[in-house]
């Protein structure tokens, strides 16, 4: 699952970087990247996968979606607001379907630079969340039962 998982992303960022598939020895380069991920095993999944395909000056894990909201919105400089946004979309308390209810509520100037891969392994299927899967780009991250990390303030 875990190969898989990081084809799906490798090919998804190829994609979003307007480039076709490209051999392993050449690596995408993103400015920042931000993981956000209530599990500490799928943020180090996450920032492995990442630095295998790609070169990244800055890199984000946070595990609580309300603080990554937090570091995005203190951002002073456009360079350092993250191009690719790993989201879990199941957390508990400030869930990342909120996180992008509040993320687009940003300036359009920040969040026309971010561009937000939904990453999960349980997805709910109810009507208005199903909404969130038809504008963004989602990777599966594993297919065992979902454990659930601490609700974050």
């Amino acid at each position: 699952m875990v190969l898989f998982t990081e084809i799906c992303m490798q090919q998804i960022l190829y994609k979003m970087n307007n480039e076709s598939f490209m051999e392993p020895s050449k690596k995408l380069k993103f400015n920042s990247v931000m993981v956000i991920d209530d599990i500490e095993e799928d943020r180090v999944i996450a920032e492995t996968h990442l630095k295998r395909i790609a070169r990244i000056k800055k890199l984000y894990l946070e595990s609580c979606a309300r603080k990554a909201l937090r570091i995005l919105k203190g951002i002073k400089y456009f360079e350092d607001m993250p191009e690719i946004i790993l989201l879990d979309i199941e957390m508990p308390g400030f869930s990342g379907y909120k996180f992008v209810e509040e993320f687009d509520k940003l300036p359009g100037n920040l969040t026309s630079l971010s561009r937000i891969i939904i990453i999960s392994a349980f997805i709910r299927y109810e009507h208005e969340s199903l909404k969130i899967f038809r504008q963004y780009p989602f990777v599966s991250s594993r297919s065992e039962e979902r454990r659930v990390g601490k609700e974050c303030r």
